[in-house]
C-alpha cells in the first residue's frame, strides 16, 4: 500500500499504477486475506486521490454550514409542529401568525410552545411578557 500512495502522491496516472501491479501480480502472488484488504485499501485510496484536496478552513467552512442547515431544519420543525397545535386548538391561522411563526427566533418559538396549553386565546400566544 505504501507503494500505491507514493505512486499516486507523485502524480502516476491510474493506468500506470495498474500496469505496475500487473508486473508485481505476475511475479508475486499475494495469500487470499491479504489479497483481500489490499483490494480494499486500493478502491479506498483511489476513492480518496479522485476527490479534490480539501483545506482545514475549507472543511471548518463546511462542517459550519453543516451545522447551520442542522439548526434551520429544527427551527422549520419546531414552527411546523407549532403552527399544528394553534390550528388544532384555535383553528385556522390569520396571516400575521402565521408571519410571526415563519420570522420567530428558537427563543419565541420555545416561549409560545409553553403557553399553546395555558393560551384562552391566539393573541395571548404572541403577546409580549
Amino acid at each position: 500500500m505504501r507503494l500505491v500512495r507514493r505512486l499516486y502522491e507523485r502524480g502516476y496516472a491510474r493506468q500506470d499504477v495498474l500496469e505496475l501491479f500487473r508486473f508485481i501480480d505476475w511475479i508475486l502472488t499475494l495469500p487470499p486475506g491479504l489479497e483481500a484488504r489490499f483490494q480494499t485499501e486500493l478502491t479506498r485510496l483511489e476513492t480518496e486521490t479522485q476527490m479534490p484536496y480539501i483545506t482545514s478552513i475549507e472543511r471548518m467552512g463546511i462542517e459550519q454550514g453543516i451545522q447551520q442547515g442542522i439548526q434551520q431544519g429544527i427551527q422549520q420543525g419546531e414552527v411546523i409542529v407549532l403552527q399544528r397545535q394553534l390550528v388544532r386548538r384555535f383553528g385556522s391561522l390569520p396571516a400575521w401568525a402565521e408571519q410571526r411563526l415563519v420570522q420567530a427566533t428558537r427563543q419565541e418559538l420555545e416561549s409560545w410552545a409553553e403557553r399553546v396549553l395555558e393560551a384562552q386565546r391566539l393573541e395571548d400566544i404572541f403577546a409580549s411578557e
